[in-house]
């Protein structure tokens, strides 16, 4: 998926929950539907994992900064997340459910995203690094900002995703174009 669809895709779905939690109509599974996609929101835009996503958000939701720094998942290396400013706008009403939050794990945030958006939310990690180097992002400066161990390690994680995603695409059209 490319970035700019899945933030095309997640920003709709973030409004329309929130259109919903405003007129009252709201559930509790709307409630779920607008911290989840929150989440990828925070997790596309600033390549996290799925628990440095969960755990930022938290950490926003209490300090309201604009930068965070957290500890990476994989590296234990410190790093940055921006806060876009989406969520600032969001602010007071993800506020309201922030106790919510302690209920979301790794698992039903991927079921979640799978089953809402049909990729895996990992994916999104490939696509901000896609992203940001297509805009001339220092690679160096990106290994630092991802939290990866190494500029090698995250080089290779990308060419084979991306090599995945092309041969994935080169099939779908060899056997549609002959349908």
């Amino acid at each position: 998926i490319s970035f700019e669809d899945a933030l095309r895709k997640i920003k709709a779905n973030i409004e329309i929950e929130y259109k919903k939690l405003q007129m009252g109509t709201g559930k509790k599974l709307d409630i779920r539907r607008f911290l989840y996609f929150t989440i990828a929101y925070l997790q596309l835009t600033n390549g996290l994992r799925s628990t440095e996503a969960i755990n930022s958000l938290k950490i926003f939701l209490k300090k309201k900064e604009k930068v965070l720094k957290i500890i990476a998942g994989k590296s234990k290396l410190e790093r940055l997340v921006v806060i876009p400013p989406l969520l600032f706008d969001y602010y007071d009403e993800l506020k309201k459910y922030s106790d919510l939050l302690d209920k979301v794990n790794k698992k039903n945030y991927y079921n979640f995203i799978k089953g809402n958006l049909g990729i895996n939310p990992h994916s999104f990690r490939y696509a901000f690094i896609d992203y940001m180097l297509s805009r001339g992002l220092n690679p160096e400066e990106l290994v630092v900002y991802m939290g990866y161990s190494s500029f090698k390690h995250m080089i290779n994680y990308y060419r084979v995703a991306s090599a995945k995603d092309k041969i994935i695409e080169r099939i779908k059209d060899a056997l549609w174009k002959s349908y």
